[in-house]
């Protein structure tokens, strides 16, 4: 103790004769806030780490323990595979007994608001930089993709969250950490401003340079932009004509500048990288150039054991039943392509690498995914996976463009966007005619298009289905399902115990 006071009498003895200007000295090479933003290289630089937050691919483990958890877990299409029983904030977001401690909502709450804070930084730093720093072209382009950006991440979580924190500038004194939680109208409000304001100075898909494969495009911000009117319509009936006809509008301006790949297989092996198909997709690399590290084990995460991989994720029968349902009524004899494409099912057509069904399972009859795994066994036994993910792509938007026709009652305008989706899986012309059917149809057909991709739940509960589906699932755990409580997550503990102006 004595000595602990010499000391601070000593440290106020230099203190009291220094002058005030002495103690304010910084070295000059030293990068702040203030002095970073210098040139054209600074501010791309500052977007690089905007998008580096995306989906949480900044953490290797993360990635797929976090998102692929939030987004599939909680639908009635996945269920967990043997090895996530060993990971009980994992198991419990299936069952819907997480708590707002849960691990994996926390990190996902905070790194889509650190990419939110690093948004902010760029539009407001790059945004005051001056023509003698970076051409005024390249200035609006940078501040535009931070603002896309922005909505994306505010799209994230409010998908996840039913009230969530805005934060639409830097933060620059501990007064403004604390920030109440806005009200669900505000939020889309932002979402939807942001989409809107960076599509004017967004490049279009054909002026993206080679070197920027991956950012965001007009096309992509017009597609964001008519997916938050589309899920805004089913939250406020009063308004659902209203955000319709935007939707409707916006899809309008991606129309025909895309084309459906021949064969839905190769949008998730790895050989059909930001194909004709893709508005919006994670770039992920082999390469670690210049320290970038965006791979991940995901084909060991995907795959069961009996492929060498973890087994943390399934299909469920429910899933199997669906894509079963049509029948074998292909152009090739068998079931809908996407089928064959999405799972390793009990079927002598089933299998993967050369080997069929039978031979990779034996007399353990799994419900497995096939999505997202490699195009080849020697690709499953690497380190990690380069595929893609997609967040956007073409199918998506045909199908919410045939939705959105259909609810403003133009149904047989709708009909052949979704036969579209259709041919391509070698399945023949929808049936049925009504506004009733058209709307059922659109419901299987999301579940054939995109199993595993993370649409699911937030379907599922734009359309009221939500209670009745988790409870008629199957599921385990399903049962637990409460629409007033399980909707949405908790906002997580550490957020509530940080900022004073949430209860």
């Amino acid at each position: 103790m004595k000595n602990k006071i010499y000391i601070l009498a000593i440290l106020a003895i230099f203190i009291s004769g220094c002058s005030k200007d002495f103690l304010n000295q910084t070295a000059p090479d030293q990068l702040t806030s203030q002095n970073f933003w210098r040139n054209k290289s600074d501010a791309e630089a500052g977007l690089a780490s905007v998008y580096a937050q995306i989906e949480y691919t900044i953490s290797y483990w993360g990635y797929a323990e976090v998102k692929y958890v939030i987004d599939n877990y909680r639908s009635d299409l996945c269920e967990p595979g043997t090895d996530a029983t060993n990971y009980p904030d994992w198991t419990q977001i299936s069952a819907f007994s997480n708590t707002n401690s849960n691990t994996q909502t926390t990190q996902y709450w905070r790194s889509n608001y650190r990419g939110i804070n690093y948004a902010n930084q760029v539009i407001e730093k790059v945004g005051e930089m001056t023509i003698d720093k970076i051409p005024n072209a390249d200035r609006k382009q940078i501040v535009a993709e931070a603002t896309f950006m922005r909505a994306f991440y505010n799209f994230k979580l409010l998908c996840n969250w039913e009230k969530i924190v805005l934060r639409t500038k830097v933060i620059t004194s501990e007064a403004e950490l604390d920030q109440a939680l806005s009200e669900r109208s505000v939020a889309w409000d932002q979402i939807i401003a942001d989409f809107n304001a960076a599509i004017p100075d967004l490049l279009s898909k054909d002026e993206l340079p080679a070197a920027n494969l991956g950012r965001a495009t007009k096309e992509a911000a017009y597609g964001f932009l008519a997916k938050a009117y589309l899920y805004r319509a089913g939250e406020e009936p009063a308004n659902a004509q209203t955000y319709y006809t935007a939707a409707a509008t916006a899809f309008e301006q991606v129309l025909n500048k895309y084309t459906l790949v021949t064969d839905y297989a190769t949008l998730f092996d790895g050989t059909n990288q930001n194909s004709t198909e893709s508005l919006f997709e994670i770039q992920f690399s082999a390469s670690t150039e210049n320290g970038a590290y965006l791979k991940f084990p995901k084909q060991w995460w995907i795959g069961v054991s009996e492929l060498g991989g973890w087994d943390e994720i399934r299909g469920t029968n429910f899933l199997l039943q669906q894509m079963k349902s049509e029948g074998q009524i292909a152009t090739t004899g068998l079931y809908d392509d996407r089928l064959y494409s999405t799972l390793l099912f009990d079927d002598p057509n089933s299998g993967i690498w050369g080997y069929t069904y039978d031979e990779i399972f034996g007399v353990d009859r799994k419900i497995a995914f096939k999505k997202y795994l490699p195009a080849t066994e020697a690709e499953m036994n690497q380190d990690e996976s380069a595929i893609n993910e997609h967040l956007l792509r073409y199918a998506d938007v045909l199908l919410m463009y045939a939705e959105v026709l259909n609810e403003l009652d133009r149904t047989s305008e709708a009909i052949p966007y979704i036969n579209q989706v259709r041919n391509r899986a070698h399945m023949p012309n929808m049936i049925g005619t009504t506004k009733a059917e058209v709307k059922v149809q659109i419901i299987h057909e999301r579940i054939m298009e995109f199993a595993m991709e993370g649409h699911r739940f937030f379907d599922l509960r734009r359309w009221g289905l939500l209670e009745d589906k988790m409870h008629n699932s199957g599921k385990d755990g399903a049962s637990n399902f409460n629409l007033s409580t399980h909707s949405f997550f908790p906002v997580p503990e550490a957020e509530v115990l940080a900022n004073y102006k949430i209860d």
